[in-house]
């Protein structure tokens, strides 16, 4: 995997700059100019092995006919064609992806992973594509909720 990493960080900033350029502007707003692009490298059509735990939408999960969608599974098969390669997902369970990972069954993982400092440890990451947040709502006239400590109870 580390020696795929910078190869992915790069096709990964690529395909983020890209998609950053294709927004819509607003029509009295000039458009800016598109940020200079990365160049891609060309991986001659080879097979990257890529494992994925298909069990969390919208991210990746099974459809009607039993194959493997969503963003992640958009996301690696345009990265795959701008460095022309093809895409071998299988769905892994969770607690042995990392493992699989590490013992060289696959070349990356794309799985909803969170970046950790335990995991940056062993593994490679890309620059981070997706930033989540975590809040509680409340209804506006609840009493017994008002800040985060009152959780505990």
């Amino acid at each position: 995997m580390r020696r795929y990493a910078g190869l992915f960080a790069v096709i990964l900033v690529a395909v983020a700059l890209a998609a950053a350029g294709c927004q819509r502007q607003a029509a009295q707003q000039p458009a800016p100019a598109a940020p200079p692009v990365a160049a891609v490298p060309d991986l001659g059509g080879r097979t990257l092995r890529v494992a994925t735990d298909a069990t969390y939408p919208p991210f990746e999960t099974l459809d009607d006919n039993k194959n493997i969608v969503g963003y992640d599974v958009d996301l690696i098969n345009e990265i795959c064609k701008l460095a022309n390669c093809t895409v071998d997902l299988k769905s892994t369970a969770w607690d042995g992806i990392f493992p699989a990972l590490q013992k060289g069954d696959f070349d990356a993982v794309i799985s909803g992973v969170t970046i950790t400092e335990e995991r940056d440890k062993t593994m490679d990451f890309t620059t981070g594509y997706i930033t989540v947040g975590q809040v509680v709502l409340v209804r506006a006239d609840e009493e017994r909720i008002a800040g985060a400590g009152d959780l505990a109870e």
